[in-house]
């Protein structure tokens, strides 16, 4: 495993003198779900007003923009084209990135997804 929050919790864990046990969870919208399980302390989860309701969050440590990706030849060449009827955007379900584009996005349709499982063997 890699990545920015499997290196904080990993330099946490150090800091603190405990042993370091990674939870992963396949979409956020299943680690907020599980808030209440005791199965995981401390999580590295994008802010949003809904998440603020049950959890606490530090200040910030990773900003993050975002973009669209589109298939090579789509007619789309500008990010105020992705908004009209037809277009669908594809998110991770239960992403912190889907509130900003319900504000935004008035006619493309939004399509959470989940993530494949991943092997580790």
């Amino acid at each position: 495993m890699k990545g920015v929050g499997y290196e904080l919790g990993k330099e946490l864990a150090r800091r603190m003198g405990v042993p370091y046990e990674p939870v992963i969870y396949q979409t956020p919208k299943l680690l907020v779900e599980d808030v209440n399980s005791g199965k995981w302390d401390i999580s590295f989860i994008a802010q949003d007003a809904d998440r603020e309701k049950i959890l606490d969050f530090s200040g910030v440590y990773l900003r993050l923009e975002h973009g669209y990706l589109v298939p090579g030849g789509s007619t789309i060449q500008t990010i105020g084209e992705v908004d009209r009827p037809g277009i669908r955007v594809g998110v991770p379900a239960g992403g912190s990135v889907i509130p900003p584009l319900k504000r935004t996005l008035k006619d493309a349709q939004i399509v959470g997804s989940r993530c494949p499982t991943r092997r580790t063997s």
